[in-house]
Order: structure tokens, then sequence, then C-alpha cells
């Protein structure tokens, strides 16, 4: 009876028009989120759900679909279905992959600000030890955050830059879109920032396990593959040229990453799940912890990009092999040789060596030298 009276009260309180009555109250995950990340060790936790973020399905459908149906792959099978209406060009604006694409990236920059702005409320709290790891996170996050950025500014052009978690929450009907030279300059502060606050990845005496994590080598090599993109089309800042060749060689010159000496290593590498920073920069681990039909989480890549596999519980996931090399491809390869060479430029005190790679420059240039900074030969930034 007691209680029937109070909640009666209760109402009638709140009835009166001289009183304001909210029941206001904090959703269960927004407490949880503000009781965690009280260490270093917590941090690295929702950090990894960052990570997590570049395996999401989606997140790289269409730098592997826009590939297709050019001279360096091709897709299985010869008709317009499924993924392959991409590629053929036989696409409406509402297609899912294009619409998947956008969310899975928008999704990854909203858990890298998530994060960023947690992780800075509590850094003082941490012990000495600590707050040097978090440092180390924070320019995780936001060489992350700008590697998502890159994929939709030149997927998409004029786009929402979201540089906080309030912004997300606006209508998206009040989205102001930024024009891309914003978009590339957000990029690089973010890369800048990665570049200077973490070490290489032979060097790393920080973080116990650093595989498929940024390294200062990694944000570089992105650093200057943004910069060559943001010459050419579409916004043609031919001053970024010498920028990008700065970057390379800082790279180049630190002595810290090399060719492998078998270029057959990679592929043992990639297929046993083995990270050697020696070649390369950055990648993506796609790891099927469970198999259950056709769920195993391996992401686009790991389903389709690939010699035909089927999935071991534990071990690896299953690969479809829908991307395949064009056959000329492979002949132009085995008959011209060389193609691949090394050439070197540079002032004459400083010579640098760079991979060229011949006919395989996508962006429009007007001088010839600027053909010279093309991107390093690396598994992983290629797919970037």
């Amino acid at each position: 009876m007691k209680k029937i009276l109070y909640y009666i009260a209760i109402s009638v309180i709140c009835a009166l028009p001289f009183n304001s009555c909210t029941l206001d109250e904090e959703t269960s995950t927004d407490v949880e989120k503000k009781n965690f990340m009280r260490d270093a060790k917590e941090a690295e936790i929702v950090l990894q759900g960052v990570y997590r973020s570049t395996i999401e399905d989606g997140h790289y459908h269409l730098s592997i679909l826009f590939n297709l149906g050019t001279d360096m792959e091709q897709a299985e099978g010869n008709s317009t279905e499924n993924y392959r209406i991409i590629p053929a060009n036989a696409f409406p604006t509402t297609q899912s992959e294009v619409q998947t694409t956008w969310s899975s990236l928008y999704a990854g920059v909203y858990n890298a600000n998530d994060f960023l702005e947690r992780i800075s409320s509590k850094i003082n709290t941490y012990s000495d030890t600590d707050r040097q790891l978090a440092t180390l996170y924070i320019a995780e996050a936001r060489a992350l955050r700008a590697m998502f950025y890159f994929e939709l500014v030149r997927r998409y052009g004029n786009i929402a830059l979201m540089t906080n978690t309030e912004m997300s929450k606006q209508d998206p009907r009040t989205f102001v879109q930024v024009k891309p030279e914003k978009v590339y300059e957000f990029i690089e502060d973010d890369l800048l920032y990665a570049s200077r606050i973490l070490p290489y990845a032979q060097d790393d005496q920080y973080r116990i396990d650093n595989s498929y994590r940024f390294s200062r080598g990694a944000a570089l090599g992105l650093l200057s593959k943004v910069y060559a993109t943001w010459a050419g089309y579409p916004i043609y800042d031919e001053s970024k040229w010498e920028e990008a060749a700065k970057t390379a060689r800082t790279l180049i010159e630190s002595g810290k990453h090399a060719l492998l000496s078998d270029y057959e290593q990679l592929w043992k590498n990639t297929c046993n799940g083995v990270w050697d920073p020696t070649e390369s920069l950055i990648e993506i681990s796609f790891y099927s912890p469970t198999v259950s039909g056709n769920s195993d989480p391996v992401g686009r890549i790991g389903k389709w990009n690939g010699v035909k596999t089927t999935s071991i519980a534990g071990q690896r996931g299953s690969c479809a092999g829908n991307v395949k090399v064009v056959h000329t491809f492979v002949t132009e390869w085995r008959e011209h040789p060389q193609d691949l060479m090394i050439k070197y430029f540079g002032q004459k005190e400083k010579m640098i060596q760079i991979i060229l790679l011949k006919k395989k420059t996508k962006t429009p240039v007007k001088d010839k030298k600027k053909n010279k900074i093309i991107h390093l030969l690396n598994g992983t930034l290629k797919n970037m």
C-alpha cells in the first residue's frame, strides 16, 4: 500500500505546472564506458576494437571491386550478377556495396573518435608507464582514423568531416560536406602526429605485441601515398609531389624496412599468418577464431583475394578466390621482366632507390618526372 501511495504522489508532483520532472537515465553502455579504460591494459582492449573496424564486412568492398575489370585484376565468372555488378559498371547509387562501405568506414571513424575522447579524459590518472603506452595508443587511433578518411575521400569525394562523436549524433540532414582539401589536411595532421610518436616496428620496446599494428614506418608509408594522391586528381596540388618524395625518402633512408630477398616468402607469411614488418609496413589481420558455415570473420580480402581454400577453425578462414590476376599481366611479367626496374633519382648528394612499376600509374600526371613517385612495393599498402 505504501508503494502505491508513493507512485501516486510522484505522478501528482510531476503533473504540477511548477515542477519539472524528468527521469533521464544513463544507458548501461555509457555507464560501463565511464568505468572502463582505468589503465593502459583496458585502453588497449578498446583500441583493439578500433582495429576491429578494419575487417568489418564491406570495409574494403570498393577497394577490391573497383580494381576488378582493370588490366590488373578480373572477377571470377562472366556475368554482371552479385559482386560483378560494380566492376561491370552496372550498379545504381543504391547498390548495397556502395552503402555498406560508406557506413563501415564512418563506423570506424566514430570508434576512433570515441576512443580518443575517452582516453584523453583518463590519461592523466594513469601511471607514468601507462601514460607512455596511452600516448602510443592515441597515435595508433589517429593513424587508423586517417586511413578510414583516406578511403572515404578517394571513393566519395566531398564528404562530411566528423572530428568528434557529438558530430556523428547530429541529424543527418544537418551534415555539411567539406572539400577534399580539408579532408586531406585532417588526414595529414593525424599521420604526421602518428609518425612522430610511434616507433618503427623493429624498435618497438613498449608494446608487448605490435603485430598488424601501426608503426612509424606504416604511418610514413601511408602519408607518402596520401601526398601522391593529393597531388593528383581531383585537387592537383603539385606541391605535394615534393612532400611525397621527402616522406618516402625519410622512410627508405631510415633503414628500418627493406625488400625481402625471396619474394615467395611474402606468400608463405600470408598463408601461415606470420607477421614480418621487414617489407610489410601494415597489414590487416583477418583471423578466424571460430567457423560456422560462411560466417567466419575474415573480411572480404580474406574471403576473395587469394587461392581457393576451405576454413580451418582457429587457423584460417575460407577463400572463394573471386579476384584473379588477368592472364595478360602474367605473360607480360614472364616475357618482359625488365618492366620491374630499380631506378635512382634525387639530388646529387642524396640518391634514393625506389621501385618503378611500368604503366601502373592511375593518377594523370603532366610531367614524366613525377611518375617516379609511385608507391612502395608493399602487399598491404597497395590495397589501402
